[in-house]
């Protein structure tokens, strides 16, 4: 409540959660009265009332037709971020995260092997 009071105070007019939010029905009602939009993305589980926000994106809606309910908050994110950049921008969308999750993943791999020895139990 206190951190949608602050962003309302500093001008903001849009808040958008990720892997967050689900149950956030007073915060939400809070920004409404105070003019700011609220876009909730989740994976967690719905409770009987959703927040009324401007958008709910959860997998774990009653009413959502997504087929993969165990979508982890991330991918939430990265799926709206490519339904808001439309289809001529997904395969770049893509390209771009697993080129990052590709780059992540070797430097995770370097560290630990400056720490590890061949024998030990962490494989790549």
């Amino acid at each position: 409540r206190g951190a949608v009071e602050q962003l309302a105070a500093r001008g903001a007019s849009l808040v958008v959660t990720v892997d967050c939010g689900i149950t956030a029905v007073d915060e939400a009602a809070v920004a409404a009265a105070l003019g700011v939009d609220v876009v909730i993305t989740d994976h967690h589980e719905c409770k009987d009332t959703l927040p009324a926000a401007a958008a709910v994106v959860d997998p774990h809606r009653s009413d959502c037709p997504y087929p993969f309910k165990s979508l982890a908050g991330v991918g939430v994110a990265l799926k709206v971020c490519m339904a808001l950049a439309g289809p001529a921008r997904r395969e770049e969308l893509l390209d771009r995260y697993l080129a990052f999750e590709k780059e992540a993943r070797e430097a995770v791999f370097a560290a630990f092997e400056k720490h590890f020895k061949a024998d030990d139990a962490f494989q790549k």
